[in-house]
């Protein structure tokens, strides 16, 4: 199906939202109030694991506001966090089976968001580089890598961030001032999101307009906004820490959201006592398309080993190894930075000593104006995204890949994935000089025709490996000298 056919995201979202009717939604968002407090506050916690007699039951639903029987929605907080409800005990509680309804919708948005960034008509050089960083995202990531998006640009509308959270996964740094919304400052807004849509097409929607600052940090972000409408048709996903800054600023935001019902918004909560402060003010039916990422003390939700958090949790390098979350960037595109007039290409990686921040900076350059936005967006693309492996590059697997000889092929893995290729008289050959990592693809494919093997079938080969991400990019594209290789599903 080409991007044309396709139904976008935010249809797609709006769509769901639209299977649900008014008294639905009430109940949808009392559901999602009771969980916040449940999962927010250890204290709830702990009294309905001890008190949950219906007496009790019905003095903390009155308590919290609400209206309906905790009794009704035991299998989502009996059973824990992760704990699995059954299709037959989920058909003994209709309320469980209206939320998990709502939820499985939602997670299904990110599937779309996902396709909603393909460029293949408008840019075929810049999607291909995007899905093989997915590719290569799935094996070296894991299942971290299903909740990505990979939007193609994140923008930002401030230098560093004023909240300072001591778990940043991009480090955010020191709030050094925000871009106000002036005539000229507009201007170039407009123009670099017109280029954009150029570039991308709608695949442009896909971005988001924060990234290592705070939304709220610029209180002109609500105007900024309604240019990116105007400009791509549709407004971005946003996340804040600071939705009770300026109560006045979240409610316009709020608005924008509400007429143009675009995406599920999320408001970052770093502790109970804001937690239940956001409740005061905004009411269960106000926060139901809001997402609370709950940060609070005793919060199952994890924080990734990335930025300043990295290697707070059993030290540096033990995150993957324990399969915790290692990276929250979601871009495999642009980060662009407005106040510097600077633009990034960046993908996402674990966090390591080379990029603490979870992601890779494969080239950066500054611009002055829309035009010079484009062209150094379209350097960046000449130069690090190669559509294919010259006879002169080096040949060899990921350094994160561990390699296994086979008798009739080889195979690749991390602790995540694992990918054999056999049946071809030429692989195990092949995959020993990927491995050792000193030959180019030219010398390594003559090697294969020197002992009879099919020109097509090694190229083949070749280009199945790179369009998986398994092979290491092009030295440009990875902003570092190749080191040698260690290496060590089927397809």
């Amino acid at each position: 199906m080409s991007a044309s056919d396709r139904p976008s995201a935010f249809e797609h979202y709006r769509r769901n939202l639209a299977k649900r009717d008014q008294d639905e939604r009430r109940i949808l968002a009392q559901i999602k109030r009771f969980l916040e407090c449940f999962w927010g506050d250890p204290t709830l916690r702990e009294a309905l694991s001890t008190r949950n007699d219906p007496v009790s039951l019905e003095a903390c639903a009155r308590s919290l506001g609400l209206s309906l029987n905790l009794r009704d929605l035991a299998p989502l907080w009996e059973k824990g966090a992760r704990g699995a409800i059954s299709p037959q005990e989920a058909e003994a509680y209709p309320l469980v089976q209206l939320w998990r309804g709502w939820i499985a919708d939602l997670v299904s948005l990110r599937g779309a968001l996902r396709a909603q960034g393909r460029t293949q008509e408008v840019n075929p050089v810049f999607d291909a580089w995007r899905e093989r960083q997915i590719a290569r995202c799935e094996s070296e990531l894991g299942d971290m890598n299903q909740v990505m998006v990979h939007g193609v640009m994140a923008l930002e509308l401030s230098r560093g961030c004023s909240v300072g959270c001591p778990f940043c996964g991009v480090a955010a740094e020191r709030f050094q001032g925000h871009w106000p919304r002036t005539p000229a400052n507009a201007a170039l807004w407009r123009g670099v999101l017109r280029q954009a849509v150029e570039l991308f097409g709608p695949a442009a929607q896909s971005s988001v307009c924060y990234w290592a600052t705070e939304p709220a940090d610029n209180p002109d972000y609500p105007e900024f906004l309604m240019d990116f409408h105007e400009v791509v048709g549709e407004l971005p996903q946003t996340t804040t820490t600071g939705a009770l800054k300026d109560p006045a600023w979240t409610r316009r935001l709020m608005g924008s959201w509400q007429e143009r019902r675009s995406l599920i918004n999320r408001f970052s909560v770093l502790s109970t006592g804001v937690l239940r402060k956001l409740h005061q003010t905004f009411s269960p039916e106000e926060l139901l398309e809001v997402e609370l990422v709950l940060h609070c003390d005793g919060s199952p939700l994890p924080k990734a080993q990335a930025g300043r958090n990295r290697g707070l949790a059993g030290g540096a390098g033990e995150g993957e190894a324990q399969g915790l979350q290692s990276t929250i960037a979601c871009v495999s595109g642009f980060l662009v930075n407005m106040p510097e007039r600077s633009i990034e290409l960046i993908t996402p990686c674990h966090s390591s000593e080379q990029w603490p921040r979870g992601y890779r900076v494969l080239a950066r350059e500054n611009f002055t104006d829309p035009l010079g936005f484009r062209a150094a967006a379209l350097s960046m693309q000449e130069r690090c995204m190669a559509t294919c492996l010259r006879g002169t590059d080096a040949l060899a697997f990921r350094e994160d890949l561990s390699f296994e000889r086979l008798d009739d092929g080889f195979a690749v893995s991390t602790s995540f994935k694992r990918y054999s290729m056999t049946g071809q008289d030429y692989l195990p050959a092949l995959g020993r000089m990927i491995a050792d990592g000193r030959a180019t693809t030219g010398e390594a494919m003559s090697a294969c025709l020197e002992k009879g093997a099919d020109l097509g079938a090694v190229l083949s080969t070749i280009e199945t490996l790179f369009e998986r991400g398994l092979l290491r990019e092009p030295l440009a594209s990875w902003g570092h000298p190749p080191a040698a290789s260690a290496a060590g599903s089927k397809f």
